[in-house]
C-alpha cells in the first residue's frame, strides 16, 4: 500500500545570490523589569499566552536597515504588516546587537499578542520576519507577500538578509 500526494505551487527563486558575509541572527523574547526603569531580555522558547508582549533580539554581521513584519497566515497567509519601523521607533539603521523594541522605546509601547476578536482556535502560529537590507527600503503597513518577494529580487539577494521566526500562541481559558 501507497500514498500519493500532489502539489500545485508557485516556486520562486531569486536572481543572483546572498552576500556571504551579510547575516542576521534573531530571536524572540521578553523584557524582565529588574527595578529602577531596567530591563533584561529573556529568550522564550517561542511559546506565548495570550496577552504576553514579544520582544525580538537580533544580530547583523555588517550594519544594516532593519524592517520588521509580522505574518499571520491563519489569519491573512497574504499580506506581511510592518511592526517596524513605526510612530515609536524610526530609526532603521543599526550596526551589530538590537532589539525591538528598544529597551528605552518599551516604555511607550509593546508588541502585544493578541488574537482577533471572532478568531475561534485555541492557538495559532504567527511568524516575524526579520528583513536587514544595506540600503534603505521602504515597506507599507501593509503589504502583500508576492508583491515584496518581487520588490526584494529586484534589490538583487546580494544586497538583503531575510530571517523568519514561528512562535505560537496558546489562548488562555
Amino acid at each position: 500500500k501507497f500514498c500519493e500526494v500532489k502539489i500545485i505551487a508557485d516556486a520562486f527563486k531569486f536572481k543572483g545570490s546572498h552576500d556571504p558575509k551579510f547575516v542576521v541572527d534573531a530571536s524572540v523574547g521578553s523584557y524582565k523589569k529588574l527595578g529602577n526603569d531596567k530591563y533584561r531580555f529573556v529568550e522564550k522558547n517561542n511559546i506565548y499566552f495570550e496577552g504576553e508582549n514579544l520582544v525580538i533580539k537580533g544580530n547583523l554581521s555588517k550594519k544594516a536597515f532593519i524592517n520588521i513584519l509580522a505574518w499571520y497566515p491563519s489569519i491573512d497567509e497574504q499580506n506581511y504588516y510592518r511592526l517596524f519601523p513605526n510612530k515609536f521607533e524610526k530609526e532603521t539603521l543599526f550596526n551589530n546587537l538590537f532589539f525591538i523594541p528598544t529597551k528605552e522605546a518599551y516604555k511607550n509601547y509593546a508588541l502585544d499578542i493578541t488574537f482577533p476578536k471572532n478568531f475561534k482556535k485555541r492557538e495559532s502560529q504567527e511568524y516575524i520576519i526579520i528583513l536587514a537590507t544595506k540600503e534603505e527600503f521602504a515597506i507599507l503597513e501593509k503589504t502583500k507577500v508576492s508583491e515584496l518577494l518581487l520588490r526584494l529580487d529586484e534589490l538583487g539577494k546580494f544586497n538583503w538578509y531575510m530571517k523568519n521566526i514561528g512562535y505560537s500562541i496558546i489562548k488562555e481559558k
